[in-house]
């Protein structure tokens, strides 16, 4: 099998979040770093692997003292390089 070879691709999210740790709306993309263009396969695949987790990690367990202007809305980085294993 061909190993394939990645550079470090990260995809950033708008994402908001409701009080009790579930996702207020689907996370939103706002960009990539580490691309000049953002419509390959690797980035498609990048992108579909952290809303996937994003989506299956909630409800998320935080503070409610710190939610409004703090975990109520965030951008979240997810790079390709934590995918990376030896």
């Amino acid at each position: 099998m061909k190993r394939l070879e990645f550079t470090s691709i990260t995809v950033l999210f708008d994402v908001q979040y409701k009080l009790d740790g579930t996702l207020a709306r689907d996370p939103v993309i706002i960009g990539h770093e580490g691309v000049q263009r953002p419509d390959t396969s690797e980035v498609a695949a990048l992108d579909y692997l952290a809303m996937r987790a994003l989506k299956r990690c909630q409800p998320i367990k935080i503070s409610a003292a710190l939610y409004l202007g703090g975990w109520d809305r965030m951008v979240l980085a997810f790079s390709s390089a934590s995918l990376h294993s030896s």
